[in-house]
């Protein structure tokens, strides 16, 4: 038929009534499509009517209007949309899943408006303009929804789009028969699935809200009024507000999903319970009738139009009266603006069990005031300021910052309320998503907590993760910059990154949050049952991030195990373990094979994500393709699988990574055989020359050039050469800035029928030119410090340190004030100080340096010794010149007599232990020294975390901690000094063997904890008698706790003097 446009794949009877569709798993196209363009729907034929005669599995049919063939075309992921495309209007009803989309959007409707073999289905045009129409969507014999098109009437094309196949339709391409609509007739009333009509009485069918709404609008002619009787108000929770039932008027495109009738725009509603007027969404427009407006079981509620444009049309856009009543009694009336195509008398049910009789044609009662209603309503219109209908209102859903309240150690929501124990519950039903903040620090040493879900169910949402401080109350985990969260429903919250699905998680599952620090990148993983969920990177800032949970809809309840000083640690996961790899849900797994697990209509990416980035130890991966469809010479494919590595934890299409700027990004795209490329510097897509076939190998690696071999850790922010490889040659390599935490191999799929094989364990290829590959990349890091100069974010050299004085920078109020760092340096080394502390100043340290003008004055020694005694750590910077330094050898002695842990700072490489005096002092110090040859950024780091690790553990990183008794003083004065134990009353070697025996045994205590009062012994002449606690923290250790409790050493070393001294490993 010459009026039908068709794909070649589509078979389209003699007179274009039937339609038969191939099935497309072996095709080049996965999506074909039917239309009628010889004439458009218009008044005299406005109706296409489809039904499915034939519907495959996993296939699915589009029906709908549309001056294209196709309505959403398939998106180009590296490219954008030309501003044309995106304005294009159409509609299409979806088999699938019922929902209405457009060329840009979708509209979620209910499963129940999904359709399939035997269904009918029909669109109407009900309201025909030359630019904008009304569309009427009905399935069977009932109405599913109502749409406006922006489309030309010349344009306005029956289409069908289908996918994957096989289908067989019998199609009425423009017909004259419509469906007769009628108020009266309630099975016509468009319904959420739970509604019941019998009769005329209207109910729900379980606990969820129900609406239901008129076929047709308020026609002139008609009274333009209804009522309903109330049989039952429902029931609630005692501890919960009745609500509803809602009478009231919507507009034609007005559904449940966007909430009650009154709740959204062009709509108002009478909720009887609560004696309400809910108006368009906005609380001023609304009004509280009061007690006298709280409605009870056999009251007649009633709802009216009044119209008062005489020279518009009853369904155009207007100002019109509504009235409400009450026993036929008004109770409130006000002025209403009604969007086009009209007001449809609606229904809503909230309680369960409520109920009302519904009467379409009651007599209109006596409205003794309805001239002076439209009087003023006519005024209102004439002179817009005196009218309420265009006062400007902020709408409720823009949400204004919630401070929330702060108590005890909780920062919460006043609706959720203040935690009593770890079984927390909110106290009633949450509209919008709040926040509960535990007010201590997420931090390396305390990165894990978990919740167990106790109660959940369909109408609850928690979301589980971190937040910054004083993020608003009124917001979720994961919702806004600085955060993260794992929802319930199954997304992973990555602030400004967007979101991520994974598994729901439901009642009895266990949900963990570790926080990995890296630089200043925070790795957040979200653990369920053990397995990893996913992973949020919160990149560059030095904001604290506290444990926190939001909740939204009716109450879940919880139970959480906070992070603690010794938690239970969080599994580790490895990219050997193939289950710990981070996938979409639409990737199925099968050992190392990964595919397409469903035939889906749109070609959406589905990732797989390594668990851990590239490392030296790890430096290169390949995946092989095995794919039907690939691109050719003389055939392109639209989607086709892409390997590479990047810091995006997201399906990200190629042309957002590249208006991300810190997106770190190179993939090989097997559709255009092209690499995509996004750095620091810029973003490229480079062809390939040569065409991927199935069974071949692409591999991706990463190469750390010689200058990065005093770079500490494989994850730092540091220049890399990464490589493309394809069966093993090498195709591709380029220098990029690795970001903080590393490159993570990703491997995207698209449509079904593709599948890969991840190869972990490959041999990195032979590298033809290493030598220039390092100048490419030295060159490179050149032209990113000379960018970032100019941007004013330059890397300083250490010649710039010591040239030039830092800038003071503005410290942070985080957890680390509570520390402070003592910077002691000689005149030399005074403008390389302020960098250092300018440097931990920006992380929220407090920092001490002496003024230059101080650092040779008379009284340095009381000077040095204020800064150390009220200090965490000294921080000393060195140098060759500290062979004669001048007053380095005061700040040991002192640190020593003050018991404070010193870091050798060295910024110029310097012999070690450096020779003079102070050599000796400086062996003793060998574990706490830090380079900062390789990577300053680092070395700062390294103060931080030895400074919180060091923290009272004295001069020499070991603390010997006094409880009472002269002698036991006398062992911890030595001990500190890093002398033999001198203690002639007792074992002179007692306190050295229980330490050898303590670090070899790695035990928590040697000896007892319970020192009774004791007579006579080695140190009764200096004490007279008492008990003497010792407690050492070795560095190697970390804190441990032992269920054998503490041990004796034997008699022999010391007799009772032993059996009063203890030594503990912290």
């Amino acid at each position: 038929m010459s009026s039908i446009h068709h794909s070649d794949l589509v078979e389209v009877g003699e007179d274009g009534a039937i339609i038969r569709i191939q099935d497309l798993l072996d095709g080049w196209e996965h999506i074909v499509y039917a239309q009628h363009n010889g004439s458009p729907l218009s008044n005299s034929h406005p109706a296409f009517r489809v039904k499915i005669v034939q519907l495959g599995k996993d296939a699915s049919i589009g029906i709908g209007i549309s001056s294209s063939p196709i309505v959403q075309e398939i998106n180009n992921d590296e490219e954008e949309q030309k501003s044309s495309d995106r304005s294009r209007d159409a509609l299409m009803f979806h088999s699938d899943n019922g929902a209405v989309s457009t060329p840009n959007h979708e509209r979620r409707r209910n499963e129940s408006s999904s359709f399939g073999e035997g269904d009918v289905i029909t669109l109407v045009i009900e309201q025909l303009t030359a630019y904008k129409s009304l569309v009427c969507v009905w399935k069977n014999d009932k109405i599913q929804c109502r749409q406006w098109v922006t489309i030309r009437a010349e344009n306005l094309y029956p289409t069908i789009n289908a996918w994957w196949g096989p289908a067989e339709l019998q199609v009425e391409w423009l017909s004259s028969t419509v469906p007769q609509l009628s108020m009266t007739n309630l099975n016509q009333w468009m319904s959420s699935s739970n509604m019941k009509v019998e009769g005329d009485k209207l109910s729900v069918s379980d606990d969820k809200k129900g609406i239901i709404q008129s076929p047709c609008a308020f026609q002139e002619g008609s009274s333009m009024y209804f009522e309903t009787s109330l049989e039952s108000m429902g029931e609630c929770e005692a501890d919960e507000e009745q609500e509803g039932p809602l009478i009231g008027l919507t507009s034609s495109t007005w559904s449940g999903h966007e909430g009650l009738p009154g709740k959204s725009e062009y709509s108002i509603a009478y909720d009887t319970a609560k004696g309400k007027i809910l108006n368009g969404g906005h609380a001023s427009k609304g009004k509280n009738l009061g007690e006298t407006g709280k409605c009870k079981a056999g009251d007649r509620i009633g709802c009216g139009l009044l119209l008062f444009e005489a020279d518009k049309a009853t369904t155009a856009t207007q100002m019109v009266v509504v009235y409400f009543t009450r026993n036929q009694s008004v109770v409130h009336h006000c002025n209403v603006t009604q969007s086009t195509g009209g007001f449809y008398p609606t229904c809503a049910f909230v309680s369960k069990g409520s109920s009302v009789r519904l009467n379409m044609t009651a007599s209109v009662p006596a409205l003794p005031d309805k001239t002076d209603w439209l009087a003023k309503a006519k005024r209102a219109l004439d002179f817009p300021g005196l009218g309420s209908f265009e006062a400007s209102v902020e709408r409720d859903e823009n949400r204004k910052h919630e401070e929330g309240v702060t108590q005890g150690y909780f920062r919460f929501s006043e609706a959720v309320g203040c935690p009593t124990s770890d079984v927390i519950k909110p106290h009633s039903e949450l509209n919008d998503g709040k926040l509960l903040q535990l007010l201590k620090t997420i931090t390396p040493s305390e990165p894990y907590f978990t919740i167990k879900i106790e109660e959940l169910d369909d109408g609850n949402k928690v979301c589980v993760g971190v937040s910054r401080g004083g993020q608003s109350c009124g917001s979720i985990p994961g919702s806004l910059i600085d955060s993260a969260g794992y929802a319930s429903q199954g997304e992973i919250l990555m602030g400004s990154d967007g979101h991520f699905t994974a598994e729901k998680f439901k009642k009895g599952d266990v949900i963990g949050v570790n926080v990995q620090f890296l630089d200043l990148t925070k790795v957040v993983q979200f653990i369920k049952n053990g397995s990893l969920m996913g992973q949020s990177i919160i990149k560059g800032s030095n904001k604290d991030i506290y444990p926190s949970l939001g909740f939204r809809g009716l109450p879940a309840t919880v139970h959480v195990t906070w992070p603690s000083a010794r938690p239970d640690p969080p599994p580790t996961f490895s990219k050997d373990n193939f289950e710990n790899w981070l996938k979409s849900p639409g990737i199925l797994m099968n050992g190392s094979r990964l595919c397409c697990e469903k035939k889906t209509r749109e070609l959406k990416s589905s990732i797989l994500v390594s668990p851990q980035p590239l490392c030296h130890a790890w430096s290169y991966y390949e995946v092989q393709i095995n794919c039907k469809k690939l691109s050719t010479d003389s055939q392109k494919v639209l989607k086709a699988p892409s390997i590479g590595l990047t810091n995006c934890m997201r399906p990200s299409k190629y042309k957002h990574i590249i208006n991300n700027k810190e997106a770190r990004d190179t993939r090989y795209y097997c559709h255009t055989n092209s690499i995509g490329y996004m750095d620091y510097l810029k973003h490229e897509m480079l062809p390939v020359k040569r065409f991927i076939a199935s069974g071949d190998r692409i591999g991706w690696g990463l190469m750390y050039p010689a200058s990065s071999k005093n770079i500490p850790s494989d994850l730092t922010r540091q220049i890399v050469i990464v490589y493309c490889c394809i069966n093993g040659e090498i195709v591709y390599h380029k220098p990029m800035e690795q970001p903080g935490g590393g490159l993570y191999p990703v491997v995207t799929l698209y449509r079904y029928g593709e599948e890969a094989s991840l190869l972990i364990d490959q041999t990195p290829p032979r590298f033809p030119d290493m030598l220039s590959w390092y100048e490419e990349a030295d060159a490179f890091k050149m032209e990113v410090d000379k960018q970032r100069k100019a941007a004013g974010q330059y890397k300083q050299t250490s010649a710039d340190r010591r040239a030039r004085p830092a800038t003071p920078c503005k410290r942070p109020d985080n957890h680390l004030k509570r520390n402070t760092v003592y910077i002691h340096c000689d005149s030399e080394r005074y403008n390389e100080a302020t960098h250092i502390q300018a440097r931990l100043d920006t992380k929220g340290l407090v920092t001490r340096l002496l003024p230059e003008d101080k650092l040779n004055s008379s009284d340095i020694t009381s000077l040095i010794d204020d800064h150390v005694s009220s200090c965490t750590s000294v921080v000393c910077c060195m140098g060759p010149e500290i062979s004669q330094t001048k007053h380095m050898g005061k700040v040991l002695d002192l640190a020593q007599k003050r018991s404070k842990p010193v870091l050798p700072f060295i910024l110029e490489s310097v012999k070690w232990p450096p020779e003079g005096s102070l050599q000796k002092e400086w062996q003793k110090l060998v574990m706490h020294k830090i380079e900062t040859s390789g990577d300053f950024d680092w070395a700062i780091e390294q103060i931080e975390e030895k400074t919180l690790n060091l923290k009272d553990k004295g001069y020499n990183g070991k603390e010997i901690r006094v409880v009472e008794g002269k002698g036991a003083k006398m062992l911890y004065s030595d001990a500190q000094k890093g002398n033999k134990t001198i203690n002639e009353s007792s074992d002179p070697n007692a306190l050295k063997k229980a330490i050898a025996d303590a670090d070899r045994h790695k035990l928590q205590s040697i000896g007892s904890d319970d020192f009774p009062e004791t007579n006579g012994g080695g140190d009764r002449g200096a004490t007279g008698g008492g008990g003497r606690s010792f407690s050492f923290t070795s560095l190697k250790e970390p804190k441990k706790t032992f269920d054998d409790g503490p041990r004796r050493p034997h008699s022999s070393h010391g007799g009772r003097v032993n059996q009063s001294k203890t030594c503990i490993i912290l």
